[in-house]
């Protein structure tokens, strides 16, 4: 496209300096006229007046050449702007996080989810079981928002960001790795090997009981109101389903994961395999769960466990297309 424009100014100025090379109306007023070159003026009027109209003629056609070609170098021009302007928006959509604005506030967001999340687990009767005093217990809630925060700020948002190249990505998750085996050995030394088991198993328990807390509103609002019983029942239900269960691919744990070869890891078999499991797991529960609820409460957790699957399905998918292509 830049040659075209090039090519239509080279144009233009080819046009202009043959318009300034056209000869103009001969100019004698400083010479005789030989005398054999005396003629009628009534007669030589008209072959002068049409050289000059033929002249004119060049001139306008030569100039309407000039703008046509200078009207489509401006309208190549708008359209090369336009295209590199949607090229950076097709970048930005590709790869979001490259904007500084939305960086910070994903980064906002993920650092309110971790600290959410943390308190979450302390009250969920860590705390208490652990006996801890206030210093105790704030020292282990900035560990473990420094452990939920690993992942995000050192792979997922710069790797949305376009910053992790394949061999970037291998050396950054070997540091990863180090990072989360060190901050598990400070909270074992803040807790001690008892402790640190406590820790351990309330960790790996949470997700259940968020589970349990999340679909219990939508029970009450569809009029099937579960218990503080049945509540217990079911996070028990869930930590002893998913204990016996074994996954070929598990993401739960995001300490465990093999971020040095991140998409290879979750490339789209392995998910695909991953939610076909988290289907029979589901469907494994869900008649598990038929002696701790009454028939339309069973109904509905088995509808809610298939959009909640869904909508798990949908976030990986969004999510690895923002991580970009298997390097």
């Amino acid at each position: 496209m830049k040659r075209l424009i090039w090519f239509l100014l080279i144009g233009s100025l080819v046009a202009f300096a043959t318009f300034l090379m056209l000869p103009g109306p001969a100019d004698t007023g400083g010479l005789d006229t030989p005398p054999d070159a005396v003629v009628d003026r009534a007669g030589d009027a008209g072959p002068v007046q049409f050289a000059s109209v033929v002249a004119d003629s060049e001139v306008d056609r030569l100039d309407a050449a000039r703008r046509d070609a200078e009207a489509k170098v401006e309208t190549l021009e708008r359209k090369l702007a336009e295209a590199e302007t949607a090229k950076t928006v097709r970048a930005k959509a590709k790869k979001p996080l490259a904007d500084p604005e939305i960086r910070k506030v994903m980064a906002a967001e993920a650092a309110s989810g971790v600290e959410r999340s943390a308190k979450a687990l302390l009250d969920a009767g860590l705390a208490a079981d652990l006996q801890l005093n206030d210093e105790q217990k704030g020292a282990l809630q900035a560990l473990l928002v420094e452990r939920g925060s690993i992942g995000w700020n050192q792979i997922l948002i710069p790797m949305a960001a376009g910053e992790l190249d394949a061999a970037r990505l291998a050396s950054t998750g070997r540091l990863v790795r180090e990072a989360y085996t060190r901050n598990a050995a400070q909270i074992r030394g803040l807790l001690g090997n008892e402790g640190y088991a406590v820790y351990q198993w309330y960790e790996k328990t949470q997700p259940d009981r968020d589970c349990v807390k999340q679909l219990s509103p939508q029970f009450a609002r569809a009029g099937q109101e579960l218990s503080a019983e049945q509540q217990g029942q079911l996070v028990s239900l869930l930590t002893n389903e998913r204990a016996g269960f074994k996954f070929e691919h598990d993401f739960s744990d995001p300490a465990k994961i093999d971020y040095e070869h991140f998409h290879q890891v979750f490339s789209e078999e392995n998910s695909n395999r991953h939610f076909q499991e988290m289907q029979r797991f589901n469907e494994q529960l869900t008649r598990r769960a038929e002696t701790l609820l009454n028939p339309d409460q069973a109904k509905l957790f088995q509808e809610l466990l298939a959009a909640q699957l869904q909508r798990a399905r949908l976030t990986v998918r969004t999510t690895m297309a923002m991580m970009g292509e298997n390097p």
